[in-house]
């Protein structure tokens, strides 16, 4: 099972790029400590308000302002969803609109991707906000 998101926002490749790698961004944007190696191979680690342990990860591949595809190992119901996969691209529209799409895949249960859904929406929602502004 996966979650597919496509999303326009008003920003560029460049600013939707370093949410995503740039440390301080991600931190700011997912509101919670996050430690990330933005290579290939790198690891990552958000820790989460509420969750039973770090969600973790590796970065698998990472392509400026085009793409970033890393691991992701988070909880659902209060146990390990085990790895799972998020890709996310970007697609310029025009100089201040850029097309993210984010495929997370490998759910085992429908109700952890539905969760990871409505989680993955709630900070674009955010991130939608910022760059109207």
């Amino acid at each position: 099972m996966q979650v597919e998101i496509d999303r326009v926002f008003q920003a560029t490749r460049e600013q939707l790029y370093a949410i995503w790698t740039d440390a301080n961004q991600i931190s700011q944007w997912f509101g919670c400590p996050i430690v990330i190696d933005p290579k290939v191979g790198g690891q990552l680690r958000f820790e989460f308000p509420g969750e039973p342990g770090a969600t973790t990860g590796q970065f698998k591949e990472l392509i400026p302002f085009s793409k970033v595809s890393f691991t992701w190992n988070s909880f659902h119901d209060g146990a390990s969803t085990g790895e799972t996969l998020v890709t996310v691209t970007f697609e310029e529209i025009d100089s201040r609109q850029t097309r993210m799409k984010l495929v997370h895949s490998g759910f085992r249960t429908e109700s952890a991707a539905k969760e990871h859904n409505e989680g993955w929406n709630y900070y674009f929602d955010k991130w939608t906000q910022k760059f109207a502004s």
